[in-house]
């Protein structure tokens, strides 16, 4: 019974004498419970009572014993005390499970039903076992059985590099994403170089969660240049580093030779730039619209209008596209040669030479020359001019020619030579005018 008084009996067995040992089994006894006990012997005389002694029964194992995994260096452990359990003993191993509760590292002994396992390593399994204990009046008994369970802390965080963007010339902004955070917010950075092993970084910053995006940017890069870069988490269990990617700066805006026209004609402009390194290309801003021409170094512009200035810009590009535009770069095309040169003789001291402007913009100067008298119009917008002072019945010779806005001049047309009127006689008329149109 409980107590030393008992209240329970065996039934009495037959057949045994002096030095005969004898048992019983007893049965539906409590988990975990003290109870007390004596032997009984008699015959016709008497009945004799043993000594009164104590057993201890042993309670049931732990129930619904779980781990669960919180961080990388943290496992919280539950439990449900077994029936007639006093203590739970939790202990822990790696590798494998405990085999006694004497294996392995102690994790908790006490009367509780919780316990949160810490300082762990990370991304480690580890095993745990779970034994009931009851001490009472000296003895102590442990469960038969126990529950278990493992777990394995949560590793370095992962991520994922994604792809650059706003790459130019001499920037980029770098992109990743947590994968798993493994239960710990993450700093971040990127490493990034010409190679895969990098040799710079942004520097770690930030806190981030799965889920979540990040993204640095970087300057001084080069033009043109291809460079390696990824992704990169850490926390308490470790660092971990996202794949491999590239990305390929926009070359430099192009810049123009000088002069920037290797050729100009009245309707064209051949303009001249600089290579580029590592561009595949280049473009025009031609009727406002920039035209790709190709990878080449220069270009004739055809269908333009004489003695007009013109302002062009480029950009490079390359599979990462185009660059900044270069600066403006003009030019003036060729004025033509005046045509229709036309001579008057107004007079018998004076000839008008008159021109077309040949296509020619207003505004544009001219300059017509009488090379017999050696005297000229000067540099004038006017499509006329009168050689004065000249001599009676004399022949002059005449042309002109014109220049643009770079005051770079033409030929000069074809020359024409007229007569002033003839001198006049002594008690006569003077002559008509004479007019030399070829």
């Amino acid at each position: 019974g409980l107590t030393d008084l008992y209240g329970h009996d065996t039934a009495w067995q037959s057949g045994k004498v002096t030095n005969d040992t004898f048992s019983q089994a007893i049965t539906d006894l409590g988990k975990g419970t003290f109870y007390h006990f004596r032997a009984q012997a008699r015959n016709s005389a008497e009945t004799a009572n043993g000594a009164d002694k104590t057993f201890l029964t042993k309670s049931l194992l732990p129930v619904s014993f779980s781990a669960t995994v919180i961080s990388v260096s943290r496992i919280d452990l539950s439990w449900a005390k077994g029936t007639g359990a006093n203590r739970t003993m939790l202990r822990r191993k790696t590798g494998d499970y405990p085999v006694d509760y004497n294996d392995g590292t102690q994790v908790y002994f006490d009367t509780g039903t919780s316990k949160s396992d810490t300082e762990l390593s990370p991304g480690t399994t580890y095993y745990y076992r779970a034994w009931s204990e009851i001490t009472f009046g000296g003895l102590t008994q442990w469960s038969d059985n126990y529950a278990q369970d493992s777990k394995t802390t949560f590793g370095p965080p992962t991520c994922q590099t994604n792809n650059a963007v706003s790459v130019e010339e001499t920037t980029a902004t770098l992109n990743g994403e947590v994968i798993n955070d493994e239960g710990e917010t993450c700093q971040y950075q990127f490493q990034w170089g010409l190679t895969d092993s990098y040799g710079n970084s942004t520097g770690w910053t930030g806190s981030v969660t799965t889920g979540q995006s990040f993204s640095e940017n970087i300057s001084s890069l080069s033009g043109a240049t291809t460079y390696h870069f990824r992704a990169e988490l850490k926390n308490s269990g470790g660092t971990g580093s996202g794949e491999d990617k590239t990305f390929l700066t926009k070359p430099a805006a192009p810049t123009w030779k000088t002069p920037n026209y290797l050729a100009r004609t009245a309707s064209s402009i051949t303009w001249q730039w600089n290579s580029v390194s590592g561009a595949t290309g280049y473009k025009m801003d031609i009727g406002e619209v920039y035209t790709d021409l190709g990878d080449v170094t220069s270009h004739q512009e055809p269908s333009l209008t004489p003695n007009t200035q013109y302002t062009r810009h480029l950009k490079s590009y390359n599979a990462s596209g185009d660059s900044l535009a270069s600066a403006g770069a003009t030019a003036y095309t060729l004025a033509n040669i005046p045509s229709n040169l036309s001579l008057t003789a107004d007079s018998t001291s004076q000839i008008t030479a008159s021109w077309s402007a040949n296509s020619n913009p207003s505004g544009t100067e001219y300059y017509a020359e009488n090379t017999t008298a050696n005297t000229n119009s000067g540099w004038t917008i006017n499509s006329s001019w009168s050689s004065s002072g000249l001599s009676c019945g004399t022949s002059y010779t005449f042309k002109v020619k014109a220049r643009n806005g770079d005051r770079e001049e033409t030929s000069f047309s074809d020359t024409f030579t007229i007569t002033t009127q003839a001198c006049p006689v002594t008690g006569g008329g003077g002559l008509p005018p004479v007019v030399y149109n070829p």
